[in-house]
């Protein structure tokens, strides 16, 4: 079984005001939980596709509860529709071509009226350099649909990922 990672939010409300999340309202599980604001799983070969593994090897997580850090120049009318989750193994900038792809969870957030989410991942080489949401390596659970509040992704690599709403 790979690793797992969650992060569960009492709700969206403050992520759409300027009010300060208290710290009270954010959990984290290293495990897969049931409705939670954003997951993680990470397949149990991951370190098949990293070279020099040791007892050390470290993975990381980060979520981000908007998308401020991820500037874009242009949002082609695409919003960031969920918190935003990351993983990725300390001493490399990329891993790639995952297979059994990274699967994450999103709860959709219930203030942005989107529909047709996109599986997206920040990357910062696009845009000559600025950065911008790409689904490259990225799709959606093909068993999705619209009316559902939680979407699931698979993408093949590891970076910070979000769904896009149109």
């Amino acid at each position: 079984i790979g690793q797992n990672f969650s992060a569960n939010l009492g709700g969206f409300s403050n992520l759409n005001t300027n009010e300060s999340i208290d710290s009270s309202e954010l959990s984290f599980e290293m495990r897969m939980t049931t409705q939670a604001t954003a997951s993680i799983r990470l397949p149990n070969n991951l370190f098949k596709a990293v070279l020099n593994v040791t007892n050390n090897t470290r993975i990381t997580h980060a979520v981000f509860l908007s998308d401020s850090l991820f500037l874009r120049r242009d949002s082609n009318d695409l919003e960031v529709g969920g918190i935003i989750i990351s993983a990725s193994v300390v001493g490399y900038n990329s891993i790639e071509s995952l297979d059994p792809p990274v699967s994450i969870s999103f709860l959709k957030n219930p203030s942005i009226n989107g529909s047709g989410p996109l599986c997206s991942f920040w990357n910062p080489n696009l845009d000559d350099g600025y950065g911008d949401w790409s689904s490259d390596g990225c799709r959606i659970d093909e068993s999705y649909k619209d009316t559902q509040d939680y979407v699931t992704c698979f993408c093949d690599h590891l970076t910070s990922f979000s769904i896009l709403l149109d």
